[in-house]
């Protein structure tokens, strides 16, 4: 049975895994599949990543974007060069 407190408008929230987004979970399996220093510090530096997206207030879609905007510059032609 559906919980009468949740609403439907809750489903467009990101998906949370305790404090961190959700993506946090391919490291976390990665280090329970392969427990070695070297996952232990992926994982860590993937909790530090993503806690310091969240602090920022980006999501890794949103930083992805942004990075390529950043990447492509600030003349966007409408045809590529080539036509």
């Amino acid at each position: 049975m559906i919980d009468p407190a949740t609403h439907w408008r809750d489903s467009a929230r990101p998906a949370r895994f305790f404090i961190v987004d959700a993506n946090i979970i391919y490291p976390i399996l990665l280090f329970l599949f392969n427990i070695s220093y070297r996952t232990l510090i992926i994982l860590g530096v993937s909790f530090v990543f993503f806690l310091t997206l969240d602090r920022v207030g980006f999501t890794v879609k949103k930083t992805i974007r942004y990075l390529k905007v950043q990447i492509s510059g600030k003349i966007r032609y409408r045809r590529g060069w080539w036509q």
